[in-house]
């Protein structure tokens, strides 16, 4: 499928020996297309023993595993473990095609009052409404996001250089902070801060990507919140 379509394809598939999440990535070289496979063994993840015994869902059915692997349950962008294989790719292509990529760790601000005063589902709510704000600034089905961890989320930006990264990573903060989240009769203010770390041509190792990010969201949390660190 990868071959045919030139395009990434995720399937799980089941062995004797147990499941398998199975990336294709097509990559065009001097004319020639090439298919580089990643495996990885899940069968022993807790959400694979959750799915055969708990939600009886028969490990044939591959969309509904790959979507539901891929996803985080709350705000429904892409999860952690699909953020770490994804970028191993998108590293990959930003060093084959020499093109530069742009990586955005961003936290919610003060989050953990708003769970304190107002509670967890109210805090959710928050945080569906969050992702929302930052997708209507993304460019649909080039860039994308995924929820990293709590109240942090990661933002992938493909062939752009650090003007256009820098300008969109602002274009958040201030969507972020002009947007009123309206839970029930309530309404709250938020802020953002945004750690920007750049790999061009694909001069970094993702660990490194993902450290240079993480210094700077810690930077832009030391210098008051509510900023981009680029």
């Amino acid at each position: 499928m990868a071959y045919k379509n030139k395009e990434s394809t995720f399937k799980i598939e089941r062995y004797k020996d147990g499941a398998y999440c199975i990336f294709a990535l097509p990559i065009e070289r001097e004319g020639r297309l090439y298919i580089v496979e990643l495996l990885k063994k899940v069968t022993a993840d807790d959400f694979f023993s959750d799915l055969s015994f708990n939600l009886a869902l028969p490990l044939n059915t591959t969309t509904t595993l790959t979507e539901l692997a891929n996803t985080d349950e709350l705000t429904k962008v892409y999860n952690r473990r699909y953020f770490e294989t994804q970028l191993a790719k998108e590293i990959m292509y930003s060093s084959f095609y020499e093109t530069n990529l742009a990586i955005m760790i961003i936290d919610v601000d003060h989050f953990k009052q708003i769970n304190d005063l107002h509670g967890h589902l109210v805090g959710d709510e928050v945080l569906k409404q969050f992702v929302e704000v930052i997708q209507s600034v993304l460019r649909h089905d080039i860039d994308w996001m995924s929820r990293y961890g709590g109240e942090e989320f990661v933002v992938i930006l493909k062939n752009v250089d650090f003007s256009h990264a820098n300008k969109v990573a602002e274009r958040i903060r201030q969507s972020v902070e002009r947007h009123l989240f309206k839970i029930g009769d309530h309404v709250h203010r938020l802020t953002c801060s945004i750690g920007l770390s750049m790999c061009q041509s694909g001069n970094l190792k993702q660990t490194e990507l993902l450290q240079e990010a993480d210094q700077k969201l810690y930077q832009a949390k030391n210098n008051g919140r509510n900023c981009v660190i680029s």
